[in-house]
């Protein structure tokens, strides 16, 4: 798989870089709802006007007219692997055929967030490595309306419930 940088979206990866650390969670808006995955222990936060469906790994809502995707799911996994390495196997299976642009990522520890392209869709990852498991919260919108990932990223996240 070849991931590569293409200069020309540096102006999007920096404006989704900038709104990223304007963005907190006191700026959410007070109505949003939660579901909750028992067996990964997580909590999809989202706004009311957005239904998730729950799956056995998780949940997925779609908008209305089906152009905006939002995934919360869980995997588990035999091997704790580096963040940067879930990263590329992540994007290689969403993008199946086709080649990913990267426009941003930034790594931890224990999680990483990522924005990239493929196809005709653009793509905001956070997932976060557990032991035993990983939780991912992905948004997919068109490729040319990466305003909606912004958007979408104040409106939905991932909460962890403790015990």
């Amino acid at each position: 798989m070849k991931v590569s940088l293409n200069i020309s979206l540096l102006p999007i990866a920096i404006g989704m870089l900038l709104s990223s650390a304007a963005t907190s969670q006191s700026s959410r808006t007070a109505a949003t709802q939660q579901v909750c995955h028992e067996s990964f222990k997580f909590c999809l936060v989202h706004p009311p006007a957005f239904e998730p469906v729950e799956m056995a790994e998780g949940f997925v809502a779609k908008s209305e007219d089906g152009l905006v995707e939002i995934r919360a799911t869980g995997k588990l996994t035999d091997v704790q692997l580096p963040p940067k390495e879930v990263f590329n196997q992540t994007i290689a299976e969403l993008s199946g055929a086709d080649s990913p642009i990267v426009v941003s990522t930034l790594f931890g520890e224990d999680f990483f967030i990522g924005n990239f392209l493929s196809g005709d869709r653009s793509y905001f990852l956070k997932t976060f490595l557990m032991p035993g498991y990983h939780v991912r919260l992905l948004i997919s919108v068109p490729a040319n309306r990466p305003d909606l990932i912004v958007q979408l990223r104040e409106e939905f996240d991932v909460q962890f419930v403790l015990n």
